[in-house]
């Protein structure tokens, strides 16, 4: 393969693609993700090939790293489940460090049985990770949620780029009252200024590394 000192020609020569999925693998397969993840008000989300190769069966089951969506949005395209962690679950070692606060590495699974397993694999203290700690994890797929409450950001839903978002989302809110849950809408006032500053700064970082590359 000959080498254009460029990392996105060599990727792509390979087979790789860098927006958001594996197009192919030398050629092989053709694992695409569903819909395209702008109807998430994302793009280019990490874990969209670990997302996708989990749906397709090609594996028992994925371990994704995420900074703002790159495990639960490929999880949410193709219709698997993902897990992203509170800060200090999962040991970081070894990920490319982009926010230190916001890095988390989770499941992507087929079912939330078999990501509750591999989330208690991979959990606990590191000693090559200051920040990872060790907290007991109890989970039964047959626990109520019954008088539980959960917090319901219904303004992010309110005029999302794909309908079939709102759909979902509704009749999942509506799955959760009939099975007794509590359903609180709360807003994050700062979210969005924070969203668009961290994409500036992300952008910006980028954009720095690749110039000096």
């Amino acid at each position: 393969m000959e080498y254009r000192g460029d990392r996105k020609t060599c990727l792509r020569q390979t087979g790789f693609r860098l927006n958001g999925g594996v197009r192919h693998i030398k050629g092989r397969s053709s694992i695409t993700m569903r819909r395209s993840c702008a109807s998430f008000g994302t793009q280019a989300p990490c874990s969209s090939g670990t997302g996708a190769a989990t749906a397709a069966g090609l594996v028992g089951f994925s371990v994704g790293t995420e900074t703002l969506g790159s495990i639960v949005s490929p999880a949410a395209t193709n219709g698997v489940v993902g897990l992203r962690p509170t800060y200090g679950r999962v040991s970081r070692y070894g990920v490319m460090p982009l926010s230190w606060t916001m890095d988390k590495a989770g499941p992507i699974c087929r079912t939330v049985e078999d990501c509750a397993l591999v989330f208690d694999a991979i959990l606990g203290a590191d000693p090559l990770d200051a920040s990872a700690v060790d907290a007991p994890f109890k989970f039964s797929a047959h626990s109520s949620v019954k008088g539980k409450k959960a917090g319901v950001l219904r303004d992010e839903f309110n005029s999302p780029n794909d309908p079939e978002v709102a759909r979902i989302f509704s009749a999942a809110l509506k799955s959760l009252e009939s099975l007794g849950a509590i359903l609180e809408d709360v807003q994050l006032d700062e979210h969005r200024a924070l969203h668009h500053e961290y994409r500036s700064g992300l952008c910006l970082r980028t954009a720095l590394e690749d110039w000096q590359n």
